[in-house]
C-alpha cells in the first residue's frame, strides 16, 4: 500500500532501524537513570552512616566532657597553682611542652615510670586552653581540662562498645556503669594524680580486650591505644 514500506526495501529496512536504536537507546538511558538512582541511594546512606558513627562517638565523648566541666567549673574562674606532687608533674609538663620529656613521671621511689603520655596530654592542655584560648586562669587548670578530654575519650570508647555488641540499650548501660563509677569515686576523672589517671585507660583496655576475645576484631585499636597508654604508666 502507499503509506506502508515494504519489509525489504530501502525505506522498510531504515524505518525498522530506526525503531531499533531507538529501543537501544532507551534501554542504556534506563540503565544509567536506575544506575543513578542506586548510586544516590548509597551516597544517602554513606551519610546517614557517617553521621551515626559521629553522633555515636560524640554522644557518650560530650555527656562525660560536660559533666566533669559542670562539676568542675571553678576551674575557669579559680588559679591553682602546683605544689606538692603537682609541682613535680608541672615540671616535667614544661619540658613535654618543649617536646623535650622522654620518660614518665617521677615516683617517690626514685625512678621515673616508663612513658610521658599522659604528661604530654596535660601540657596540650595547658597550651590550648591557658596559654592560646586563655579560657582558664592558670596553667595547672588547663592541664587538667587536657585530662578531662583523654578520661571522656576513654569513657566514650567503653560506650561505642557497647553499643556495638548490643545496642542503643547496651551502650547506656555502659554510660550508666561509667556514671556509677564516677559518681562513686570521681577522682578517676578528675584528679590529676597519675594513680586515678590510668583508671579510665584501664576501663577501656579491658571492655575492648573483652570485645576482641568475643569475636569483634574491630576493636582492636581501642585496646592497643589505652594499653599503649598504661604501658606510659
Amino acid at each position: 500500500s502507499r503509506g506502508r514500506a515494504c519489509p525489504g526495501s530501502r525505506e522498510g529496512r531504515r524505518r525498522h532501524n530506526h525503531a531499533y536504536y531507538a529501543g537501544a537507546v532507551s534501554v542504556t538511558q534506563s540503565y544509567h537513570i536506575g544506575a543513578n538512582r542506586v548510586s544516590g541511594r548509597r551516597k544517602r546512606g554513606s551519610r546517614v552512616g557517617y553521621a551515626y558513627r559521629a553522633l555515636l562517638w560524640a554522644g557518650p565523648f560530650a555527656a562525660v566532657f560536660g559533666i566533669l566541666l559542670v562539676r568542675n567549673a571553678w576551674l575557669f574562674s579559680v588559679p591553682v597553682y602546683e605544689d606538692a606532687d603537682m609541682g613535680a608533674y608541672s615540671i616535667q609538663v614544661e619540658q613535654a611542652r618543649r617536646f623535650a620529656l622522654l620518660v614518665g613521671n617521677y615516683s617517690r621511689e626514685k625512678f621515673n615510670h616508663p612513658g610521658p603520655a599522659f604528661l604530654y596530654v596535660q601540657a596540650w592542655g595547658e597550651d590550648l586552653f591557658y596559654a592560646l584560648l586563655r579560657v582558664v586562669p592558670a596553667a595547672w587548670n588547663g592541664e587538667v581540662i587536657g585530662l578531662y578530654l583523654l578520661s571522656s575519650f576513654f569513657a566514650a570508647c567503653v560506650v561505642v562498645v557497647g553499643v556495638r555488641w548490643g545496642g542503643g540499650r547496651a551502650g547506656l548501660v555502659m554510660l550508666a556503669v561509667v556514671g556509677l563509677f564516677g559518681a562513686l569515686h570521681p577522682s578517676i576523672f578528675a584528679s590529676d594524680w597519675m594513680p586515678y589517671e590510668y583508671v579510665p585507660a584501664y576501663l577501656a583496655f579491658v571492655v575492648s580486650a573483652a570485645s576482641v576475645a568475643g569475636g569483634r576484631p574491630r576493636d582492636s585499636w581501642i585496646t592497643a591505644l589505652s594499653g599503649w597508654f598504661l604501658i606510659h604508666g
